[in-house]
């Protein structure tokens, strides 16, 4: 399964992450489709951010962080 795949949420996945990422970032969206997942999110310090974003996906879809 490539990775992009093992990051994609579901319909009900989704409701579970919204709340569970909203406690780390304030302002996000999540856009997932079959084969990409993308997070745009509003941030005073970009490098925090894009480490509590992968942090966030690989515990939410519990894999490692490479």
């Amino acid at each position: 399964m490539a990775a992009r795949e093992k990051v994609a949420f579901t319909g009900k996945q989704i409701k579970k992450a919204v709340p569970a990422l909203a406690s780390e970032i304030d302002q996000f969206v999540i856009l997932s489709t079959c084969n990409r997942t993308e997070i745009y999110a509003v941030v005073e310090n970009p490098k925090n951010a894009a480490e509590i974003v992968t942090a966030f996906l690989c515990t939410f879809h519990k894999i490692e962080i490479s």
